[in-house]
Order: C-alpha cells, then sequence, then structure tokens
C-alpha cells in the first residue's frame, strides 16, 4: 500500500507519527511512503490538478514506476491483486486520480482531506464542480480499464473541523465513487458506529456503502478533527497534519481492503473475520511470531540508469543507506531489519531515496501479501 504525504508535509512525518506500523504488521502489509518528486508543485503537492492526466504524465509515472518495481522485488513477495493506494490532502488527490487512471492495478483507494478528481488547485476550500464532472473524469481516466472499477474499493475520511480541504469534498468523492461502482446508480449505504472503530476515542459519523456482495466504500467524518492524517495512536495536539486522537485509519485501511479485496479467494485473506462481525468492529486477528521487515524503497546503491548527465558520485544520488529507516543500527527493537535492494530508476532518484517502506507482517503472508 502506497501512502502519500500532503502539501508541506513530509513522507517522513508519517512514518514517524501516521501508526502505520501496526496495521501493517498485524494485517501483513508492506507500506511504501515516497515523497513527492522534485518537491512538488505548489507549496510541495502531489499534481494531482487538472483533468489532463495520463500514466505517463505528471507525478502519475513516478507512482506507477514505484509499484512496478516493489512488484517485481521478490524478496516483498507483493501480490499483485492487492496494491492499495492512500493519501493526505494533495496525497489524496494524487491516489484519487492513481486508483482512476489504473482500477485494473489499484484494488482499493484511501481519499484522506482530499478534493475532487479534475478540480485546480484553487478549488481545494470550496466544493467546486459536480458529482456527474467527478464521475466523467474518472471514468475517462480509466479508458479502457474501466471494467476494474467493478472489483475496487474505497475508504474516505475527513475531518469535521478541516478549513483547508472543504470537508464536503469527502461526501461529494464517495458520491463519484459509489456512482462509478454501482454502473450509475449509486450504492446504497448504511450508518457506521465510529465509537467502535480503532483507534484513540475515536467520534463522528460514518456510512458504508455496498453492493449485492457486501461492502465496497467506507465514509468517515471525524469529529473535531482539523485537516489531518487520522493516526488514532493517542491523545495529544495535531502536529504535521497528524491527528493522534481518533480513528486509526492505518488500521482502517488494512481492515477494510484485505477482508473486502474482491480480487483474491477467500482463502487468501490474511484476516478472516466471524461472518457477524460488521465493519470496524474490534476483531484483533492472531499474531504469529514474526520478524517483521522494514525496507527503504531507495536502498539499490547506485542504479546504472541515472539520467543523462547525471554522474554515479552527483550530490543527486543519496547515500543508498538511510539512517532514518532504523537508526544507526539497522536492527530496531520492535524485530524489524532493513533491507537492501531495491526499486527506482534514474527519473526517480530523489522520490526513491526519500522514500521509506515498511514491510511489517507475518511470514506465512508476507511474501505473498500485496502493497
Amino acid at each position: 500500500m502506497l501512502v502519500l504525504h500532503g502539501c508541506t508535509q513530509q513522507s517522513t512525518s508519517l512514518r514517524a507519527d501516521g501508526n502505520l506500523e501496526p496495521a501493517a504488521e498485524q494485517y501483513g502489509i508492506v507500506v511504501a511512503l515516497p515523497q513527492v518528486p522534485n518537491g512538488g508543485v505548489i507549496a510541495g503537492c502531489w499534481d494531482y490538478y487538472g483533468a489532463a492526466h495520463t500514466r505517463a504524465n505528471k507525478h502519475n509515472a513516478a507512482i506507477f514506476e514505484i509499484v512496478a518495481s516493489l512488484r517485481d522485488d521478490r524478496a516483498l513477495g507483493v501480490d499483485a491483486k492487492q496494491v492499495y493506494i492512500a493519501g493526505l490532502s494533495s496525497g489524496a488527490g494524487q491516489a484519487a486520480v492513481s486508483a482512476c487512471l489504473a482500477p485494473d492495478l489499484f484494488a482499493g483507494v484511501g481519499i484522506n482531506a482530499g478534493p475532487m478528481v479534475g478540480t485546480s488547485s484553487s478549488e481545494a476550500s470550496f466544493v467546486a464542480g459536480t458529482t456527474a464532472a467527478g464521475v466523467a473524469t474518472c471514468r475517462a481516466f480509466s479508458g479502457a480499464q474501466s471494467a476494474h472499477f467493478d472489483t475496487q474499493l474505497a475508504s474516505i475520511i475527513y475531518g469535521s473541523m478541516d478549513f483547508v480541504v472543504a470537508k464536503g469534498y469527502g461526501q461529494r468523492n464517495a458520491d463519484v465513487l459509489r456512482t462509478i461502482y454501482g454502473h450509475g446508480t449509486p450504492l446504497e449505504g448504511r450508518s457506521l458506529d465510529v465509537t467502535v472503530l480503532p483507534g484513540f476515542q475515536p467520534a463522528g459519523t460514518g456510512m458504508v456503502y455496498s453492493d449485492a456482495h457486501g461492502p465496497r466504500i467506507e465514509q468517515v467524518e471525524v469529529s473535531g478533527m482539523g485537516h489531518a492524517f487520522p493516526a488514532g495512536s493517542g491523545d495529544g495536539l495535531e502536529l504535521s497534519f497528524i491527528a493522534r486522537r481518533g480513528p486509526s485509519w492505518p488500521m482502517m485501511l488494512a481492515r477494510f481492503f484485505s477482508v473486502n479485496n474482491r480480487r483474491i479467494e477467500r482463502g487468501e485473506r490474511p484476516v478472516e473475520l466471524d461472518a457477524g462481525v460488521s465493519v470496524g468492529a474490534d476483531a484483533s486477528p492472531a499474531v504469529t511470531d514474526a520478524s517483521p521487515v522494514v525496507s527503504d524503497a531507495s536502498v539499490s546503491g547506485r542504479p546504472d540508469h541515472l539520467d543523462a548527465g547525471a554522474s554515479a558520485d552527483s550530490d543527486a544520488s543519496p547515500d543508498p543507506i538511510d539512517a532514518s529507516v532504523s537508526g544507526s543500527d539497522p536492527e530496531e527493537s520492535t524485530g524489524c531489519r532493513c533491507f537492501q535492494g531495491g526499486p527506482g530508476a534514474g527519473a526517480l532518484l530523489e522520490l526513491l531515496c526519500c522514500s521509506l517502506l515498511f514491510g511489517l507482517s507475518r511470514r506465512a503472508f508476507g511474501r505473498r501479501r500485496a502493497t
């Protein structure tokens, strides 16, 4: 699962305070946290803007190359049927664009306080466009791959006190996707009890939208949360656009995608819930003895395919060992160990050298689970 940071935020902030490790470990998921390429656009934002997106332009090419590199890394054992993308703010906009461009690749998308696809940089603070426009834009992005929307899932979350990106986009994004997933007829919804979600004192309102075969979209408005990533790790202020109090979105994402994935057989699921357990119920799967893996997506040594004119000894090629992955010692107290080897092409060197990857998983699942 790729998790994309927001504007003026760093991937290292999400790594340190996003509370991703417990979800990755419990559900056997590899989580990649890339930094936006080349400093991003407009205050370090991902370029989700407008309707002129292809798989090869803007920041889309970087996203797809990262996924391909991780998927091809045999040491990670990525399952192509269980690839997900999520993000905050502009990262949410980029995640939505990516999921629309490639529903064949992304089995699930997470949108945290993100604008609707097709909107511009000046339209974040108010709800612009229409549901029909969002549906048309997303479908146009998908092209010949639109049939794969039939098995895609979505998790949408935002704060009731968000004054950066209009919270109305939360409902708009849900309406766009439930219309696409319902083939023009919006999926029906039922209320979700937010208080039973994982996290620290979760509160708010929620909905689950389903088709005849089960849940497809979960939507949560978090009471009192501003423009932030819901870590759900404990009490405290919202710092670096991360909310500690409230639902744990990483755990929600891992659970919702793992349990409801339509592209795998039931027996392949990393977690098997009882039939009577509702979405968001406190069901903790058994965790066997594991040696979680921490891998930095940049640690591939000096690439032999740098951009033309770039020297292998150039400052553009950071040291492949990133001490921030596990401190000065490659062995963490959690049992994580650093992985050397890796993804990336010259054009993605900066992005990949700033990215972080967690593969915290049970051995039984870690070698075949998806990102």
